[in-house]
């Protein structure tokens, strides 16, 4: 997990996570209880470049 570039953009801590060597997702806490999933899959797709 680390924080996200787009972090930087929304003012909040955004977070990447690695789900293999492919794939990633993009999430963020809501509450301090609940996790938002804002984007998943290939390294194109989250850093926006498909």
């Amino acid at each position: 997990m680390k924080n996200h570039t787009a972090s930087s953009v929304f003012k909040e801590t955004i977070y990447e996570s690695r789900i293999d060597r492919t794939h990633r997702i993009i999430w963020k806490y809501e509450d301090d209880k609940v996790i938002i999933l804002l984007i998943a899959g290939n390294h194109k797709i989250v850093e926006g470049k498909h």
